[in-house]
């Protein structure tokens, strides 16, 4: 049945007894009972013991007797099923290494480690700041006296201003912290057994002298082979010890800051890239799982820097538009995190000094030891949490990219001291999957079912709140395939006497980080322990969240799941002087529920005879409630509760054995579980080489690999691998025939096999529809001055810059449209016009590979514009396009053609317009918007009269029929302004959207189906038009455009116009 509303007015409660006033339309107490439930109690606030109580009649059953005996519920283990989400040569297994935690929950040990630490240093650090916790200083480098100071002046400066206030300089004087300063290569030290925050200020910037790790011949790691090397400090000490199994250390360095290699490029990273970018993605997320580097970011805007503001340039820009940099001048480049990027957080290394003329002391040197004072201050306020749970607020709360996703400068973006010292707002599935390679934390991570969870166990007596609102991943799209490639000048090796400029190919999303992205991952809130927490901010993630031990409190909206263990308790409130309503899904309960907010609205509420569901506050909403147990009403004096359930079901026992939620099911944390990567000894002989690799998910996270020609970048070639004509190359497995062409033909030929240059030709051909667009837009909005008008328009177009992503072109084209209008009948103007463009395509690729071509293309249309109350128009077009592109791609002989690309285009589009005269300026403004749908089927063939013993790429390449569509959305305004009888100024800006980014080319190879990916429209462009117009005589006018566009494209337009 359903029960619209139940109204509890007036509950007057006496002692010994209770007396009930009801509203005469309500249902007398019977009745309630009879009609809703058997199984629920009335209570009052003030005088709960004496309450009537009615129990239920359902029988009890105990719940799999075996969780009775269980501290907690997580899930029944399942391996088998978890097994399936894990890499290749990951292993679920019980550890049975018995090693001891090092630190308690209470630790908080923070160890700042200097390359160099003096007595001179030392001295001064205790007199400022009271600390006396010294290792290994000595009086050696006494030029570097001033460093470790520096240092712990970051560490101090908690707001970062780069000014240490008294408060900050004496805030540990007379304590003892837990921080200590060691020199690094002190032999009564050693960093492998440091537990606790680790503060590293030093960094290794030898990126762009050791290319060759990205070579054909170099290995692939995707196992654990134990390399001690310098760059261990920075790294998880899983990679070198089987026995290092609990997450008791989070290694904080800085990245660097210039390079320290003698050659000069903008681009360049620490040198953990070498390796990090040649290993699998379980080992990336390994290698980084209690890791991060700190990148010297500061906002622009920073007190300290502001007068040198104009001389910088911006690296990053956040999602509150705040822009940052991090050198003073355009020309200091400094590290990048690159491939890195995943466990980068940016931090201002500003510090300030005596003499202002000068600019501050800089550099992540003194990043660094901020975000490890953050760490610090995190882990002093929530305990509870693990290392890599206090890095994952860090990052979770750090001021991101405006993208959504990773920025490749600064990783995660600048951290946010006062939103991470509040708790949590990212519970980030790719950074909670990184804590599975410690021992005991899977079963509190998991559930059955592949969930992820951020655990906190809070202990008896202990509260905490969570101040936060919390998302669950970032915003980008996960599954993203698109990259970039940027140019390094670097070195094979350290020692070579020569450089290079080589392509870097940085893909936009990483196998390894596709978790972090909220679109491909999520993650819920697994409270556990007896003690409680608070959640005030809003809970925007979608999966499911579990109460398994103690109390949670949400004290606003949430669109998780609940699942409420037996000993497990939820309260739903209103935060402080707030009574706005709180809005939740669904929640399932073993335990206890109590609404005491002022408004609340829950989907589906279900539980079990053990539940014990309390209501009160003013009004609860309930689409459906399911209930085997007792339920409480409680009223508070003087106050009324409106109860609307639209749905109610009285479930009875044989309910128990059929229902499959999830809090039927009882769950035992296994401690010694855990995800172990292989461990290796021989390193050639158990690791692939890149060159060996087939698989396409790998080879696209390669920096060396081109993704469209299927092939290492040239320079990453040399005589290690097959060598096909004096030129070594990857391919993947092929046929005889194609194995034999390739065999048998030189060099530049093999290079141009897999070019992309065939596909942006056809996304050139669909631009210039696109941009014929504009021209027919111009005579659309001229008016139409008599009845009839013919029209001869001439063009010409290029453009100036190139998408980095693919082969740089240059684009000219030549073009003239001519037309007639006519006035209908009816008021309705009808245009018909045709258009014939001779482009010029020329690339500029590196190397032999010249491609050029030769385009004409050929226009037809009608269009019909409808006046609509005189303002507004309707206007609708329809025109047909061919075009022939004749392919010069010979490598002997560039004037020699090659293939013909052919394709048929129907445009349709409709745009709807406004006319508002502005007489006071004698002007006419109109504003518009439009659509347009671009279908395109493309073919080719091989030339005629190329002879098939002539030309290798003619003998394998043949292009496969191609179909490609775009949506294109535009937004304009134009005004046309009278200067005197003669002249009119026009002026047009337009803003173009388009679906259309790339082109992908069904090519023939060797009669195989081959596709390769070339430069399509972009997205979002504005374009802008000035016009004059010119009136020769009474019915000739003579018009003239200039047109540009955001990305560089500029364009002259000459014409005429005459009505009759």
């Amino acid at each position: 049945m359903k029960f619209k509303r139940f109204q509890f007015l007036g509950l007057l409660f006496l002692i010994s007894c209770s007396i009930v006033d009801i509203d005469e339309s309500i249902p007398n107490v019977e009745n309630i009972g009879r009609n809703i439930s058997s199984n629920y109690i009335i209570n009052s606030e003030n005088n709960e013991s004496n309450s009537p109580k009615i129990n239920s009649n359902v029988e009890k059953k105990e719940i799999m007797k075996d969780s009775e005996s269980q501290n907690t519920i997580n899930t029944v283990d399942n391996n088998e099923k978890l097994k399936q989400k894990l890499d290749r040569n990951e292993s679920l297994i019980e550890s049975n290494i018995n090693t001891t935690r090092q630190l308690k929950e209470e630790d908080n040990p923070v160890t700042i480690v200097e390359l160099f630490l003096n007595k001179s240093g030392e001295e001064k650090i205790k007199e400022k700041y009271g600390l006396t916790n010294f290792i290994g200083s000595d009086n050696s480098n006494a030029s570097y006296n001033e460093h470790a100071l520096r240092v712990l002046d970051g560490f101090m400066d908690t707001n970062a201003d780069g000014i240490i206030s008294e408060e900050e300089k004496n805030i540990f004087k007379g304590k003892n912290p837990g921080i200590k300063l060691v020199r690094r290569n002190h032999v009564g030290f050693d960093i492998m057994n440091t537990y606790g925050i680790l503060s590293m200020s030093y960094s290794l910037v030898y990126h762009n002298i050791n290319f060759n790790y990205l070579y054909p011949y170099s290995k692939y790691l995707d196992k654990i082979y134990n390399d001690k090397t310098y760059l261990n400090d920075y790294l998880t000490k899983r990679l070198l010890n089987k026995n290092y199994v609990y997450n008791e250390r989070l290694l904080i360095s800085a990245i660097g800051n210039q390079n320290l290699s003698n050659l000069e490029t903008k681009y360049f990273s620490n040198d953990l890239s070498n390796k990090y970018q040649i290993m699998s993605p379980e080992m990336q997320a390994l290698s980084r799982s209690e890791s991060l580097l700190v990148k010297n970011s500061f906002r622009r805007d920073h007190n300290l820097i502001k007068k040198f503001n104009k001389y910088m340039s911006t690296i990053y820009i956040d999602s509150e538009s705040n822009y940052y940099s991090g050198s003073f001048t355009r020309k200091d480049y400094h590290t990048q995190a690159l491939l890195l990027r995943s466990f980068t957080v940016g931090e201002s290394g500003l510090l300030d000094i005596e003499d202002k003329r000068y600019y501050p002391d800089s550099g992540s040197s003194y990043s660094t030891p901020r975000i490890a004072r953050l760490a610090y201050d995190i882990k002093e306020k929530y305990p509870f949490l693990t290392y890599q749970q206090v890095k994952q607020v860090i990052l979770g709360t750090a001021n991101h990219d405006i993208s959504g996703y990773l920025d490749d400068n600064v990783g995660w973006g600048n951290a946010n001291r006062e939103k991470a010292l509040k708790g949590p707002s990212d519970f980030n599935a790719g950074l909670i999957d990184e804590m599975k390679y410690f021992k005991g934390n899977y079963d509190k991570i998991f559930d059955e079912n592949g969930n992820r969870y951020f655990y906190v166990n809070i202990k008896n007596g202990k509260e905490y709140t969570f101040e936060n609102d919390i998302v669950s991943g970032l915003k980008g799209d996960g599954n993203n395939k698109e990259s970039k490639i940027i140019k390094i000048i670097a070195k094979k090796y350290s020692y070579d006497n020569t450089s290079r400029e080589y392509q870097y190919r940085i893909p936009k999303v990483l196998e390894s980080e596709k978790l972090f992205y909220s679109n491909v991952a999520q993650a819920g809130l697994r409270k556990d322990g007896e003690g409680k927490l608070i959640l005030t901010g809003k809970q925007e993630y979608t999966a499911p969240s579990q109460v398994l031990n103690g109390t949670l409190v949400l004290k606003n909206d949430s669109k998780s799941d609940y699942t409420i263990a037996k000993k497990g308790t939820l309260v739903v409130e209103n935060r402080t002087n707030d009574e706005s309503e709180i809005k939740l899904k669904n929640i399932y309960t073993d335990g206890k529920l109590k609404i005491d907010s002022t408004k609340t609205s829950i989907d589906k509420l279900h539980g079990t005879h053990t539940s014990d569901v309390e209501f009160s506050g003013k009004e609860i909403n309930i689409k459906e409630f399911r209930t085997t147990g007792e339920y409480t009403i409680r009223v508070k004096e003087n106050e009324q509760l409106n109860l609307n359930i639209e749905k109610f079901e009285e479930e009875y026992s044989d309910f128990l054995n059929n229902l499959s939620n999830p809090f039927l099911k009882p769950v035992v944390i296994n401690k010694d579980k855990i995800v172990s990567i292989k461990f290796v000894d021989n390193i050639n002989e158990e690791f692939k080489k890149l060159g060996e690799i087939t698989d396409e998910k790998i080879l696209k996270d390669l920096p060396s690999y081109d993704v469209n020609k299927k092939k290492f970048f040239d320079e990453y070639i040399d005589n290690t691998n097959v060598s096909i004509g004096g030129t070594n190359v990857l391919m993947k497995p092929m046929s005889s025939s194609l194995r034999t062409l390739l065999l048998s033909s030189n060099s530049s030929e093999v290079k141009n096999i897999f070019t992309d240059n065939y596909a942006s030709i056809v996304g050139n051909i669909i631009k210039n529809e696109i941009d014929n667009k504009y021209n027919r837009t111009n005579i659309i909005l001229n008016n139409l001055e008599k009845g009839n008008r013919l029209y001869f328009d001439t063009y010409v177009r290029t453009n100036i810059l190139n998408d980095e992503k693919f082969s740089p072109f240059v684009d000219k084209n030549y073009g003239a449209i001519i037309g007639y209008s006519r006035k209908l009948l009816n008021g309705n103007v009808l245009n018909l016009y045709g258009i014939y463009q001779y482009g010029n395509v020329e690339f500029k690729n590196s190397g032999s590979n010249k491609t050029k071509s030769i385009n004409n293309l050929y226009n037809v249309g009608i269009n019909i514009s409808k006046k609509i109350f005189d303002i507004f128009a309707f206007d609708f077009d329809k025109n047909i396009g061919y075009s022939k592109s004749d392919v010069y791609n010979d490598t002997s002989d560039i004037n020699k053609k090659t293939n013909i690309l052919q394709s048929l285009s129907i445009n349709p589009s409709i745009k709807l317009s406004m006319e508002l005269k502005i007489n006071s300026i004698k002007s006419i403004l109109k504003p518009y918007v439009g659509y347009s749908f671009n279908y395109i089927l493309i073919w080719g063939k091989k030339d005629n009269e190329a002879k098939e013993n002539e030309s290798f790429i003619n003998r394998l390449r043949d292009i496969g029929i191609t179909s490609a569509y775009n949506n294109n959305l535009e937004a304009g305004v134009e005004i046309d302004s009278k200067i005197n009888d003669r002249i009119s100024i026009q002026n047009r800006l337009v803003v173009d959207y388009n679906s259309l980014d790339e082109i992908k080319l069904n090519q023939k190879l060797a009669e195989k189906l081959h596709k390769t990916v070339g430069k399509g429209l972009n997205k979002i462009s504005a374009n802008y038009n000035l016009g004059v117009k010119l009136k020769v005589m009474d019915s000739l006018n003579v018009i003239g455009k200039a047109n540009i566009n955001s990305k560089l494209n500029v364009g002259l337009n000459l014409g005429i116009d005459f009505n009759f």
